[in-house]
């Protein structure tokens, strides 16, 4: 029973397209990303997000309807052939779906080239080519009437497709011409070695083609048809060498050559005459028609620059064009007159696209628990590794070195200041300044107190600074003049404080609480309290409902003993509530936030967890929220502004940002090696909102990366990345890479530093060698770790491979590559494994276990450990795991192995009988297996034990089995974020997975009662969200994508779970309440946003 969501969701663009979708008034670009839209404005600086809606089901095409004085329509089409109409609601900021509609019939052959799709310029049918040897209508112009007549009298009859028989099998292209009576359409096909062009009218109400009309032959390898607008009318053909003008009634050709092949094209405007064109590595082309008195004359083609390689181009307004991209980041560019370097347009704005993702490797550099991930990502010149973090990563601005520190705090140079003015360093026994002026310097010269350590110091009202230390309270006026002190009482000495802008708080090490106002320059002590026990933390941060941020009427006061936490009424010193922490940790600290429009009060135990409450800002009562581990150690809480937003800085072992989006907790680690012991803001005009941080070895001030779950770095190669490994006692990543020239590919073998990501090394395999695997492992009985190459030759005389090599590398002390020994093999080296030290590889259809010596000369030996097996077809993939070995066959599945030391054989034991074209196979436990597809599924199979019938021992049992929608290409074991929540009873058995779309994903196992309250809890969300496209949730997700729903079974989906957080309070009291048809859950909505969150931490 799986739980699986994306830490990363899918980021290639397939289709955009720009018009008034939103409002009249602007123009907005729509982007689809698989199966997701994507909103946005544009202005001279950039794209702004507006609006993301999933879509239950993989978009193929997406257009834009016009209507006369209001916003247009979307039409949206998936690839199963469910079609949707789309409006947008500006009043509530939603996507509306005002048609939906399918017309997939699972019966009929399906088109060689695609999907291909073209609307009617007068918006009256929609033509689909999905089929060979069929056009399919979808009848649109009553649906839109009943928006332009505001009714909905139409016939159910003249809004469903129908089918119409051509008898052009092979077609390419299609287009609907301008200017025409009737819809009138044209086909572009190939036909043997012969290319034509022709149309046909539709008869709509006889649901009958008319035609064809005209026809013509173009050039053999026509495959693009673009329809001109009046008043000139007719199409264009793009072919392989040429580029054709021809009318409506496809007479007096005009036609002009090219050198590239062309695979996209934009229209720049509405005017027509010009369109940017792109080939398949990137180069931008400008296409120009000459028009006089609505006449074609001629038309030309000239190179404008280059670009990311292009999925779609879609022209937006003022010059901006957006390229959109499958193997690079999509662009935002504007055209220009003059070149800009050597292109003709500037580069505005980047969408980070990390598809491709063909292989990844889990690396924990710092040896400190959090992992990040390495990604081949992207294609052609635009390929790079993507190094994959998951918490806020810090600049470094300056470090210096020091030691025995216990506390930081900043002093800028005004009450109102951003700019500091000291940082202040408090020792165990004494206290020194730092004075920043550009630079950091010690300062001695100063008035403050220097002898004892400070316990608190802070600007105040006034432009005045306090300072309290181990036996006094001084406050100095903005000339650094003390203009009050209080000091404690003889044998006492100030353990605590807390200071606010107009208020002090102090704890004495006799149990005494004592309070203290500023006012009209002075200290007045205000009250006392004796407790019991002693006090172990205190804070006064104001979080007053009146919007107050100097004053505070509580203080929250944690003990040593009884472990609790107190709110005190600092008017009457009146203990409003007790509450009870739990376990037998002590609260160390304390800190009362604002974060969105909630007031939280955190309090951390030494143990590292962390408890968190709401506060009531009417009675000032709390009531728990949720209980997180966020380390070993005990944890300092501080809280700093970040982008005029408040943040809570959780320093300890595992570092950690706390704060709200929406108006829900997110947690983010802090990409630091080190334990925290403390942190201060460090205001500077230079570099914004600072933080300053202490270790137990340095002083660090940095500025903050975007506080986001997932940061990425780009190490950009200009070369095709396939395989990435890495081999932790060099300290190298491994990488294969493919260089494409014209008509050939060369692959070369890399190494890379892992902190600076320079490449150190290439090995240049031999003409038409093409590498396949790549691993780094120790051999039995050896220290030295090695990389393996596997390589085949390839001919285009033979269908597959049938010889290649496998590489063994050593990294030398200088870093550079040694090749050490080569093995000739008889074809393509699927995969490549460590199995207990010996190489197990699968080659052409066989599974070999090869082990290796070393003579007195040092000379290397590869012999067979074992007598090696044949695989089923071809064995693509295999994961290990001790003694057993699961193969992914290209057709037969999974087949589970085991070798047996005692017969020193590989045994049979189990497999899956289904037919499945695997694409990547892993581990989840010793008797549980997880694979997917071809068709874009994820399965759970099952080792059946203890059973009667050896046929049932025999083959593996289909426990869980759910579409995913993007084609994974390798799944690992692994985590992206340390644990984090009170205990690990949720999830086990952690996975992550990449895709071709450019997402990650998590895969965790669930015990059986978690996932019965998730699964309904799931049903439930689903009956409330807005279903954009309103395409069935279930069938979407069912494995075989037949009418049949309950193929999708054993998993949860996350990401439909977690969008429980982006909800208001009243959907989510619904969700809990099961309306709608839904099940009552039993939870509370504050029950239901702890579970989530403690889910969402995962990634």
């Amino acid at each position: 029973m799986s739980y699986i969501v994306s830490a990363q969701k899918a980021t290639s663009v397939n289709k955009a397209i720009s018009g008034h979708f939103t409002s009249l008034n602007h123009i907005s670009l729509i982007v689809s990303k698989i199966y997701y839209l994507e909103i946005y404005n544009v202005n001279e600086n950039g794209l702004t997000p507006l609006i993301t809606s999933r879509i239950y089901g993989r978009i193929s095409y997406i257009q834009l309807m016009k209507r006369p004085n209001n916003t247009d329509l979307l039409f949206l089409i998936t690839e199963t052939n469910q079609y949707c109409i789309l409006s947008y609601d500006a009043n509530n900021g939603h996507i509306i779906t005002e048609f939906s509609g399918n017309s997939n019939d699972i019966t009929r052959n399906k088109s060689e080239n695609g999907q291909i799709y073209s609307i009617d310029p007068d918006l009256r049918v929609v033509a689909l080519h999905s089929y060979q040897g069929l056009i399919q209508i979808l009848p649109i112009q009553k649906v839109l009437q009943q928006y332009r007549n505001n009714s909905l009298s139409f016939r159910k009859d003249d809004t469903q497709s129908f089918n119409l028989k051509i008898k052009e099998l092979d077609v390419h292209d299609i287009g609907f011409l301008y200017n025409c009576n009737r819809p009138t359409l044209a086909i572009l096909s190939r036909e043997k070695e012969h290319s034509f062009l022709c149309t046909y009218e539709i008869l709509v109400d006889k649901k009958e083609l008319d035609g064809p009309k005209n026809s013509t032959e173009v050039e053999h390898g026509g495959k693009i048809l673009i329809t001109l607008k009046n008043p000139i009318g007719g199409v264009i053909v793009i072919g392989e060498k040429t580029i054709t003008f021809y009318e409506n009634n496809l007479n007096n050709p005009y036609t002009i050559p090219i050198q590239d092949e062309i695979t996209h094209y934009g229209q720049i405007g509405e005017d027509d005459y010009r369109y940017l064109l792109s080939d398949p590595l990137g180069k931008i082309f400008l296409l120009i028609l000459f028009v006089d008195s609505n006449k074609f004359h001629g038309m030309k083609i000239e190179q404008i620059g280059m670009t990311t390689v292009p999925s779609c181009i879609s022209y937006i307004d003022c010059g901006y064009v957006f390229i959109g991209s499958h193997f690079g980041d999509s662009k935002l560019i504007k055209l220009q007159t003059e070149k800009v370097g050597n292109n003709y347009f500037s580069v505005v704005d980047e969408m980070l696209n990390l598809s491709p993702i063909v292989d990844f490797c889990v690396v924990d550099i710092d040896k400190h628990g959090q992992s990040q991930l390495v990604l081949c990502s992207g294609g052609y010149n635009d390929g790079t590794l993507r190094i994959i973090k998951i918490g806020v990563g810090i600049n470094e601005i300056a470090k210096l070195a020091i030691e025995g520190l216990k506390g930081i705090f900043q002093l800028t140079t005004s009450y109102n200041s951003k700019q500091a003015s000291y940082i202040v360093l408090s020792y165990y026994k004494a206290t020194r300044f730092l004075q920043f002026n550009d630079n950091l310097s010690p300062v001695t010269n100063i008035p403050f107190e220097t002898e004892e350590p400070t316990i608190a110091m802070a600007n105040t009202l006034n432009d005045n600074i306090v300072q309290v230390t181990s036996s006094k309270i001084v406050l100095f006026d903005n000339h650094l003049n003390i203009i009050s002190k209080w000091e404690a009482p003889p044998n006492e000495k100030i353990s605590l404080s807390s200071v606010n802008p107009s208020q002090i708080i102090v704890s004495l090490r006799n149990a005494t609480l004592v309070y203290f106002v500023i006012e009209n320059n002075q200290i007045i002590l205000k009250k006392e309290f004796h407790f019991e026990n002693e006090i172990s933390c205190l804070d006064i941060t104001p979080t007053n409902a009146n919007n107050n941020m100097t004053f505070s009427d509580i203080c929250c006061v944690g003990f040593w003993k009884e472990i609790t936490l107190k709110i005190i009424n600092l008017h009457t010193m009146e203990v409003l509530n007790t509450y009870d922490l739990g376990g037998d940790f002590i609260p160390r600290s304390v800190i009362t936030s604002k974060l969105d429009d909630t007031i939280y009060v955190f309090v951390s135990l030494g143990d590292g967890q962390l408890v968190c409450y709401y506060m009531n800002p009417n009675d000032m009562s709390l009531k728990f929220r949720s209980k997180f581990s966020l380390g070993t150690q005990p944890i300092t809480l501080r809280q700093f502004s970040y982008n005029s937003k408040n943040y809570i800085f959780a320093a300890s072992d595992q570092p950690t940002i706390i704060y709200s989006n929406n108006n829900n907790l997110n947690f983010s680690n802090v990409n630091l090696i080190d334990s925290v012991i403390d942190v201060c803001p460090f205001s500077c005009l230079d570099f914004g909102d600072a933080l300053c941080i202490l270790t137990n070895k340095y002083l660090l001030i940095g500025s903050i990366n975007e506080i986001q779950r997932l940061h990425v770095r780009t190490v950009r190669l200009g070369e095709h990345p396939r395989r990435v490994c890495y081999q932790e006692s060099t300290k190298t990543l491994g990488v294969i890479s493919i260089q494409y020239l014209v008509y050939k590919e060369d692959h070369s073998f890399k190494i890379l530093d892992d902190k600076t990501y320079e490449i150190l090394d290439v090995f240049k395999m031999e003409p038409h060698e093409y590498v396949q695997s790549l691993i780094s492992m120790k051999f039995l009985n050896s220290s030295k770790e090695y990389y393996i190459v596997g390589t085949s030759y390839v001919s285009e005389d033979e269908e597959e491979s049938k010889s290649g090599r496998i590489l063994l590398f050593s990294v030398t002390g200088t870093r550079q590559l040694r090749l050490e020994h080569s093995i000739k093999i008889s074809g393509s080296p699927w995969k490549m494994c460590n199995f207990n030290g010996h190489l197990l590889a699968s080659i052409r259809n066989m599974i070999y276990i090869y082990k290796w010596d070393i003579n007195d000369e040092g000379d290397i030996n590869f012999t067979y450990l074992c007598r090696p097996i044949s695989g089923k077809i071809l064995p693509i993939n295999i994961c290990t795991k001790g003694n057993q070995i699961v193969v992914g066959d290209f057709m037969k599945s999974i087949t589970l192995y085991e070798y047996d030391e005692v017969a020193n054989e590989i045994k049979e034991i189990a497999s899956d009988i289904s037919t499945r074209f695997t694409n990547s196979v892993c581990f989840v436990d010793d008797e549980t297996y997880i694979g997917s597809d071809s068709n874009l599924n994820i399965f759970l199979l099952k080792r059946n034990k203890n059973i009667q019938g050896k046929m049932d021992e025999k083959q593996l049992s289909l426990i869980g089995e759910y579409h995913l929608g993007s084609n994974i290409n390798q799944i690992k074991k692994a985590k992206l974020v340390t644990d984090r929540t009170e205990s690990n009873v949720i999830t086990t058995n952690e996975l992550v997975f990449i895709t071709t779309d450019g997402s990650i994903g998590i895969i965790a196992q669930l015990k059986e009662d978690i996932f019965n309250i998730l699964k309904s809890f799931e049903e439930n969300i689903l009956k409330i969200i807005n279903n954009v496209g309103e395409f069935p949730y279930y069938k979407w997700r069912s494995s075989s994508l037949s009418s049949d729903e309950s193929n999708s079974m054993g998993f949860i989906d996350g990401d439909v779970i977690e969008t429980f957080l982006e909800l208001d309070r009243e959907s989510m009291q619904k969700i809990a309440n099961g309306e709608n048809g839904g099940t009552k859950l039993g939870y509370t909505v504050d029950e239901l946003v702890t579970l989530v969150e403690k889910l969402k931490i995962m990634h």
